[in-house]
């Protein structure tokens, strides 16, 4: 979530400057070529399962104290030593890994699609709130989103540039609401800092409407966007909590499932 705020403090800024400097083509320019770099950094990941066929798991080199990793000639011999005994181990065990072999096919059969994932989320009333929730929180969010440059143009005559910074107020907030719920969440449960966080997000979207000064819109926007988006924190811990609960359901059905609430509500504007 840190990493989501962050980049979208960035974008409204450059991509005024670049509107203004370079056009409309300046802002879909810049953003192919941090995609590009993005797809390079991707292309050069080595997944688990790739490394697993040259001999190699990271999970187990994970694990290995700091200490275990220099690079002294007795270390790399007593590394050395300890793969062969592996090797020897696993020869002689051979039989025994049938078990493993057996929990591993049982895993893939608990393997379900999409539509049978959301068909067990429905039945879970933690589940159904939390979807509730993000759609909400994505009918609140865009249908604003759209709508400012063309207000802070038309009342207050600003430029794309001076829009982008404006719209900083919009992220900012996302950088301190979101860590706070969660260690609320953490602490005490995800169901009363969701429904204060909406509750104080209702006065300032009544606030925005007033057409009075500049400071004030920024102020009161700025405090809206702080209270809705503290709701991300305790929602995907809800639905995490879900995950747990569900058997065949893990966490990447969890933010399939938040992406969809998101992206209807998002739709509905």
């Amino acid at each position: 979530m840190g990493g989501l705020s962050i980049g979208s403090l960035i974008g409204p800024p450059v991509g005024g400057a670049l509107f203004n400097r370079f056009g409309y083509r300046g802002p879909f320019i810049f953003s192919i070529i941090g995609t590009a770099f993005d797809l390079i950094a991707r292309l050069l990941i080595i997944e688990r399962k790739d490394a697993l066929r040259w001999g190699i798991d990271p999970k187990e080199l994970a694990d290995i104290p700091s200490e275990e990793k220099t690079d002294s000639p007795t270390n790399e011999a007593g590394a050395q030593e300890e793969l062969q005994g592996k090797d020897v181990e696993k020869a002689g065990t051979s039989t025994a890994q049938a078990p493993a072999t057996e929990s591993e096919g049982q895993r893939k059969q608990q393997q379900v699609s999409l539509p049978v994932v959301m068909v067990k989320l429905a039945k879970s009333s933690r589940a159904s709130i939390a979807f509730l929730v993000t759609f909400i929180y994505g009918v609140v969010y865009t249908t604003q989103e759209p709508t400012l440059p063309l207000h802070l143009q038309q009342i207050w005559g600003l430029d794309s540039a001076k829009v982008g910074l404006v719209l900083l107020a919009s992220v900012i907030p996302t950088l301190f609401s979101a860590p706070l719920t969660g260690w609320y969440t953490d602490k005490k449960g995800a169901e009363w800092v969701t429904f204060v966080s909406l509750a104080l997000a209702l006065p300032w979207g009544v606030v925005v409407i007033i057409e009075e000064a500049l400071a004030l819109f920024i102020v009161s926007y700025a405090l809206e966007i702080f209270f809705v988006s503290g709701v991300i924190s305790p929602i995907t811990a809800e639905l995490a909590h879900v995950a747990q609960s569900i058997d065949g359901v893990g966490y990447a059905h969890i933010y399939g499932v938040f992406n969809i609430a998101y992206g209807v509500g998002s739709a509905s504007e």
